[in-house]
């Protein structure tokens, strides 16, 4: 089920993020706000996202900054 229908973006405790390669949407990714960690991460029609460890380096890089600017 993609985000918009399942309504992940109004959960409180979690952050909808959408991830690029260029102009080509690749994954939407949700993370906790609890502790930053990928709920899931998913390609086009749900399918499975190829660079999910790629994203998931990126997120862990920077869940200091994620927190910093939740806070905000």
């Amino acid at each position: 089920m993609c985000c918009g229908a399942a309504k992940y973006f109004l959960k409180e405790s979690t952050l909808t993020l959408t991830a690029y390669i260029g102009n080509k949407q690749i994954a939407t990714i949700e993370i906790s706000l609890d502790d930053y960690h990928i709920i899931q991460c998913r390609a086009f029609a749900n399918g499975i996202c190829e660079y999910t460890e790629q994203i998931a380096g990126i997120i862990n890089a920077n869940k200091k900054m994620i927190a910093e600017r939740e806070r905000a």
